[in-house]
Parts: structure tokens; C-alpha cells; sequence
């Protein structure tokens, strides 16, 4: 004990391989410490089985982290997000729409991501074999459009549809689609 008091404190770790693993273990214990109480409440740790915060009661809703701007581009998502303005929204889905060889299930459900709850059981009952287009051929064309609703003409190689558009809380959704030749039709007869 003599050697620690003269030498100084800060030799000891020097002394031996188990001296210096002691100091370096404790250094991380305290340099971990300090990160968990300077962390704040966004640094929550996380049960790796259930993805429940540690800590918490099974009942208690997980807190939400903030969205930082740098992980929504940098980590795939399954679902693509639906585009912002009805344009790109019409020309986006009319893209997934027209697949007439296209998986049945696999269509729906990517056409459905994109739809109102009306029109996603609308396509329950459709099939991708009875599209008549196979591509979006040129630019869209806004005929009307309000704070709720927008029609879109999109031009396909089957010939142009009309896609009708409305705002929901989650943001613009497709609400239906038809060729634009039935609608000609239909206000001719009027």
C-alpha cells in the first residue's frame, strides 16, 4: 500500500494486466452511467423479445421516438408512403393499376395502399386481368380539384382514365377510376 501512496493514484492501473482491466471495466460502467442520465426521455432501452421499454407494464403504450428527418431515407420501408399532391398520386397508382399480369393478391393490396377505405373493397372484388392498360403513357392532366377532391386524366397505352382523388386525415387517396370514354359517354347522354 505504501507504493500506491507514493507513486500516485494514477500508476496503479500500470501495475498489472488485471489492475489496467479493472480500471478500463470501471471507466465504462461510469462513461455508460453518465450517457443514461444525460440521454433524456427520447433514449428509451427496449426489451429485444417483446419490443416493450424496460421498465414498463405489458399495458402501457411504448413511448413514440421523434421523427428525424435522415431515417426515413435511410431505412427501407414495406409500404411506400402515397405521394403529397393528387397528381403524383393519380400518376403513382394508375402505375400499380395498370399490371394487367400482375398477381391478383399482390395487385390489390399494392392498389389498396393507395385507396379510401370505399374504394380499397371496391377492388376486393377486381381483378388485375380485367385492366385494360399496361403503362402510363404520358403526363397527368388536372380537370377539377378543391381543398377535398381532385380528378386526374392520366393517359395509359389502353387509353385514358380519369382518377378520382379525395383528402383523408392520412392525406390524399384514390376513391375510384374509370376510362375516360364511359365518362364522354355518359355526359353526352345528358
Amino acid at each position: 500500500m505504501r507504493g500506491i501512496r507514493e507513486a500516485g493514484w494514477w500508476r496503479w492501473p500500470l501495475w498489472s494486466w488485471r489492475n489496467l482491466v479493472v480500471t478500463v471495466l470501471t471507466a465504462a460502467v461510469l462513461v455508460a452511467g453518465l450517457g443514461r442520465l444525460t440521454a433524456g426521455p427520447e433514449a428509451v432501452a427496449t426489451d429485444a423479445r417483446s419490443g416493450q421499454p424496460l421498465g414498463t407494464a405489458s399495458g402501457d403504450p411504448p413511448p413514440s421516438p421523434p421523427p428525424t428527418p435522415s431515417s426515413a431515407s435511410a431505412t427501407p420501408s414495406t409500404t411506400p408512403t402515397p405521394p403529397e399532391s393528387p397528381e403524383n398520386l393519380a400518376m403513382a397508382f394508375v402505375g400499380r393499376w395498370a399490371r394487367p399480369d400482375a398477381d391478383v393478391e399482390e395487385w390489390r393490396a399494392s392498389c389498396q395502399t393507395m385507396s379510401t377505405l370505399r374504394f380499397a373493397s371496391i377492388l376486393d372484388a377486381a381483378s388485375s386481368a380485367a385492366v385494360p392498360a399496361s403503362r402510363v403513357v404520358g403526363d397527368t392532366e388536372v380537370l377539377e380539384r378543391s381543398e377535398a377532391s381532385a380528378q386526374v386524366r392520366v393517359p395509359t397505352d389502353g387509353g385514358a382514365v380519369l382518377v378520382a382523388l379525395k383528402r383523408t386525415p392520412a392525406g390524399w387517396r384514390v376513391d375510384g377510376i374509370e376510362p375516360e370514354e364511359l365518362n364522354a359517354a355518359l355526359a353526352s347522354r345528358s
